[in-house]
């Protein structure tokens, strides 16, 4: 499967956040911003994968955004520097419609602005003297990976990838043959390093909505008579619950 690929720039940027737990609601901020996602300052971040609901702050100009996100990474005081504080990392979930105009002209603004520097490299931040305090939950078991504890404190992918499904046929060999065996072929002839942990952005036939997951390069392999050069990525943490996120995604587009 062929993939356009692409770095992803993130902003500096202090952002008002309310998260909602059931009836509760929490004051964050963010420290930076991507265009899938923010990173949220808290000593007491979500468990990985939760599913969220934010309400973020935009400028008066904007508005308000709310939007369901996914905790795809955390870093726990424990963990934490003075250029990198506790937090963690919301990956947008399913962002369509007027709420996806709505990030994309703020994020555009973000992109235009000289007073903002981008970089798809990892940021060093300031700590802010508050944090705000989320209830404790279990931790997860602790049988992960060398890779996923590594991208779980804050491994930015070195590359991002757009996959775009473009043919219903393509979406089913995709979810039921590459996310049941849990790795996929893309064709590139820049590949990354063995281990690289690489963003895919997967893109449906029927809109410009993306899901965003994440991969570590297992195998780098040579151009035969037909397909040429490209790698294979082993999904990280692609448990049931997101597996099921992924197909409710699917089943929308």
């Amino acid at each position: 499967m062929g993939a356009e690929k692409r770095r992803s720039p993130r902003f500096e940027i202090e952002l008002p956040v309310t998260l909602q737990i059931k009836k509760e609601h929490f004051q964050l901020k963010t420290l930076d911003v991507s265009r899938h996602g923010v990173f949220l300052q808290t000593d007491t971040p979500r468990p990985l994968r939760e599913l969220i609901s934010l309400k973020i702050d935009l400028p008066e100009s904007f508005g308000q955004l709310e939007v369901l996100g996914s905790v795809i990474r955390s870093r726990l005081p424990d963990q934490s520097k003075n250029d990198d504080p506790a937090g963690m990392a919301v990956q947008f979930f399913a962002l369509g419609g007027s709420a996806k105009d709505l990030w994309n002209k703020f994020f555009l603004s973000l992109e235009k602005s000289p007073e903002l520097p981008a970089t798809p490299t990892q940021q060093n931040f300031k700590p802010s003297s508050a944090s705000s305090a989320l209830p404790s939950l279990p931790n997860e078991p602790a049988d992960i990976s060398l890779y996923q504890q590594a991208f779980s404190e804050n491994m930015n992918p070195v590359v991002t990838y757009v996959v775009r499904l473009t043919e219903k046929e393509q979406v089913d060999v995709f979810y039921n043959h590459d996310i049941t065996v849990g790795e996929m072929f893309l064709e590139t002839p820049d590949a990354p390093e063995i281990a690289d942990v690489v963003q895919l952005n997967i893109v449906g036939p029927n809109s410009d909505d993306e899901y965003v997951l994440f991969g570590e390069v297992i195998r780098i392999t040579a151009p035969t008579e037909v397909r040429g050069q490209g790698i294979v990525i082993e999904f990280i943490r692609l448990d049931h619950q997101e597996k099921q996120r992924l197909l409710q995604f699917l089943q929308r587009e």
